[in-house]
């Protein structure tokens, strides 16, 4: 949703020989979220030749893109390395999606309640852009603990929330995330194969839930169950990670069946007409 006081202006194109409507945002507008999207848990630091070269502008464009973003708060620039950085606005505007989100509150005591009766520590996650965005987790007092904060992004391949949700995306999602995405190793145990990783997903949409074994942190496994919101469409993931060394089949078999209830009962609460797992 834009913030007060930005508009979208509306141009109208008309064809020759017929009358044919093109409706385009506003331009600037779409370069600047550009350039505010490179801002993220991996690269939080920009300087104005490397936004350049990522977003295909030029500097000068940058600088005044830049500017503007420091005037409002919603990044700074360091004094001594001249480089930039996520400001307070960002945070302020972050927050207000934490304490809006309709998911984050459904989940939220099903969460502490996980976490609570198993010990292991639990996550909600949602799909962004070709991986899974961390938005909550509660930390177990046995559990193990994701070296990632929330807020962090990691591609679907790697994660047990990023494999449940790849596996309810449209095929052709997934396809074009395949033929664009490399997947890239993060643990020696993270799946590389793409006909492995279709083979995963086949297994997922009948089961409905996904595990991970050290794929993306090393010793700590995961089990994810989607959620289903209006219309039966994916709307976000809960996960609970275990010590692999501490883990069992048994143990296992009583996570899937706890998570498996939990997608269930999450899913209900926002507005889902069934849950098929």
């Amino acid at each position: 949703m834009l913030k007060p006081g930005i508009r979208l202006y509306s141009l109208r194109v008309q064809r020759f020989g017929g009358s044919r409507e093109h409706i385009l945002g506003n331009e600037a507008l779409t370069k600047a979220l550009r350039v505010l999207g490179c801002f993220d848990w991996k690269q939080p630091e920009w300087s104005v030749a490397e936004l350049s070269q990522r977003t295909g502008l030029n500097k000068s464009h940058v600088v005044k893109i830049l500017r503007e973003f420091v005037r409002t708060q919603y990044l700074e620039q360091d004094s001594k390395t001249r480089r930039y950085r996520v400001g307070p606005n960002s945070l302020s505007l972050g927050s207000a999606y934490l304490r809006g989100s309709n998911l984050l509150q459904c989940s939220s005591e099903r969460l502490r309640r996980i976490a609570q009766d198993t010990g292991q520590t639990t996550t909600l996650s949602v799909v962004d852009r070709s991986g899974v965005l961390f938005l909550s987790r509660v930390v177990g007092r046995a559990g193990a603990h994701p070296t990632l904060s929330v807020g962090s992004h990691v591609p679907l391949h790697a994660t047990s929330a990023g494999k449940v949700c790849a596996a309810l995306l449209p095929i052709a999602t997934v396809s074009r995330f395949l033929a664009s995405t490399r997947l890239e190793p993060i643990t020696p145990s993270t799946i590389r194969d793409p006909h492995i990783f279709w083979q995963q997903l086949s297994e997922i949409r009948r089961s409905g839930f996904a595990c991970t074994f050290g794929e993306s942190t090393f010793g700590v496994g995961g089990i994810a169950t989607p959620i289903l919101g209006e219309g039966q469409d994916l709307v976000g993931a809960l996960s609970v990670l275990f010590n692999l060394h501490d883990e069992t089949a048994r143990q296992r078999r009583g996570l899937v069946s706890t998570m498996l209830a939990a997608g269930r009962q999450v899913s209900f609460e926002m507005g889902a007409a069934s849950y098929p797992f």
